[in-house]
C-alpha cells in the first residue's frame, strides 16, 4: 500500500506500507484502516529510492505503525496479525 504522508511542517512524502493488511482487503475497508487525515507514527522508518528514482519512506513491519490513541481502527477488518510477545501494560498507582 502506498499513500502520501505529511509531517507537522507540511512536508509530504510517499509512505509505502507492506505486510499490514491482507491482499484481499477492499478499498473501502482500507479507507477504514487508514482514513483520511489519520495521525500515525512510524517507528524505524527507512528511506528508499524507487526504480523510478523517487524517494519514499518504507515500512515493512506492521508493529511499527502507531495509531493515535483516539483514532478509530475497526477490529473486524482483514488486518494481518503479527505473532510475537506482547509487553505487559503498567498500571498507574
Amino acid at each position: 500500500m502506498a499513500t502520501v504522508a505529511e509531517d507537522k511542517t507540511g512536508e509530504c512524502i510517499t509512505l509505502t506500507i507492506y505486510n499490514h493488511v491482507n491482499a484481499s482487503i477492499t478499498f473501502a475497508q482500507l479507507q477504514k484502516v487508514f482514513p483520511k487525515s489519520i495521525k500515525i507514527g512510524v517507528k524505524n522508518p527507512y528511506m528508499k529510492i524507487t526504480n523510478a528514482g523517487t524517494i519514499v519512506i518504507r515500512n515493512d513491519n506492521p508493529q511499527n505503525i502507531v495509531f493515535e490513541e483516539h483514532s478509530f481502527q475497526n477490529k473486524d477488518l482483514p488486518v494481518k496479525k503479527v505473532k510475537g510477545k506482547k509487553k505487559p501494560v503498567k498500571e498507574e498507582v
